[in-house]
């Protein structure tokens, strides 16, 4: 396929399949597929929609033990909701190499969210089916929503703060509070993370400022 760079996109996965066209099916819109007379990712998408369910599930269960039924319900909702799934997408940066027809479709479904979502359990199910079996399919799942589901998490619980400063030593990088008086009373808080600043935020005390810049963060990464 022109300008699909294999190498790349598996880097971008954390996987390397044995059978490339499996991955070339998982990138394969049927516009593209009708097109050409070559099979979408249709059927790989219906495989790995029930492969996420179970890793997020299992995921939650093993991961917060004292809470009940019903909030696990619905923060699995949340975390394979179609709006998680396409942000996790774009933060991977794959969509562009999702193969479409050409013209004014190409745009429109390269832009949709749900295509996006698609196009994420396409790419689990191509992984289950290429034999790397369900523990693959966990590291793409779970690192790629990492982020998303402590920020879940957090949004019970109210810390942000501790939730930004454990979510940023383990990828590495450095996290920087820059809190100061207000002007019009009260604190402003700016944060940065390997000095670039990504969110600001405002409260009565040094604390509520900080945490509600860190609240900000992970706002922000449901709303992509």
């Amino acid at each position: 396929m022109r300008n699909f760079d294999i190498v790349e996109v598996q880097k971008k996965i954390g996987y390397f399949f044995k059978d490339w066209e499996l991955l070339f099916t998982a990138f394969t819109h049927s516009s593209y597929a009708n097109e050409q007379g070559v099979q979408s990712y249709e059927r790989l998408e219906f495989l790995g929609d029930s492969i996420i369910n179970f890793i997020v599930a299992e995921y939650l269960f093993d991961a917060y033990r004292t809470e009940s039924e019903g909030y696990l319900t619905k923060m699995r909702a949340n975390l394979v909701s179609t709006r998680t799934l396409s942000a996790a997408i774009d933060r991977l940066d794959l969509i562009k190499y999702l193969k479409t027809s050409g013209g004014t479709i190409q745009d429109e479904v390269r832009k949709s969210q749900a295509v996006k979502a698609d196009l994420f359990e396409a790419i689990t199910g191509a992984i289950m089916v290429d034999g790397g079996g369900i523990d693959a399919c966990k590291k793409f799942v779970l690192e790629s929503l990492a982020d998303f589901i402590h920020s879940e998490y957090a949004a019970k619980n109210g810390d942000y703060k501790s939730l930004l400063y454990e979510t940023c030593a383990r990828c590495g990088k450095k996290l920087e509070f820059d809190t100061k008086p207000a002007p019009e009373g009260g604190f402003v808080s700016v944060v940065s993370i390997d000095g670039n600043v990504v969110c600001r935020g405002a409260g009565s005390s040094k604390k509520r400022a900080e945490q509600d810049a860190a609240e900000g963060y992970f706002s922000g990464l449901q709303d992509e």
